[in-house]
């Protein structure tokens, strides 16, 4: 089994005008959230005391936060609540590297917070975004 560093991940979204931009380099924070939803499906007479459920629709979420500068507030600022393509790549950004796994799909960035000043650290910014859709995880292994 290998492991990976994620000083090698990537993220990289379509711009306002439909441009994939790599905003790699402005983040040093990206998680997937995915859920499942279930349906309860217990009935009458159930002799083990116990509920039953079914499988139902998944869910997923990206939060990303990072280094705030101009050029990033201006890419995330302009695509707040679109429908855009976000490509993500982890654990590196070179498929060459052994158990490269990449997951693309469409998303709704549904929140931005940035620039977030404090007096004693560097200038941040936080988004998240909803999946819809179907997302697509590619792997490979060299």
């Amino acid at each position: 089994m290998a492991f990976s560093h994620g000083k090698l991940s990537g993220f990289h979204i379509e711009d306002s005008s439909t441009n994939l931009q790599n905003i790699s380099n402005k983040l040093n924070s990206i998680e997937i959230s995915k859920t499942g939803d279930t349906a309860e499906v217990t009935t009458f007479n159930t002799t083990n005391m116990t509920k039953a459920y079914v499988g139902g629709l998944k869910d997923a979420t990206i939060s990303i936060e990072g280094k705030w500068d101009a050029t990033i507030d201006g890419t995330l600022d302009g695509i707040v609540g679109l429908n855009k393509t976000y490509f993500f790549q982890i654990p590196s950004t070179d498929s060459s590297v052994s158990d490269f796994v990449q997951y693309t799909g469409e998303a709704i960035m549904t929140g931005y917070s940035g620039p977030v000043a404090s007096v004693d650290d560097a200038v941040t910014f936080t988004a998240d975004f909803q999946l819809t859709g179907s997302q697509v995880r590619t792997a490979g292994s060299t």
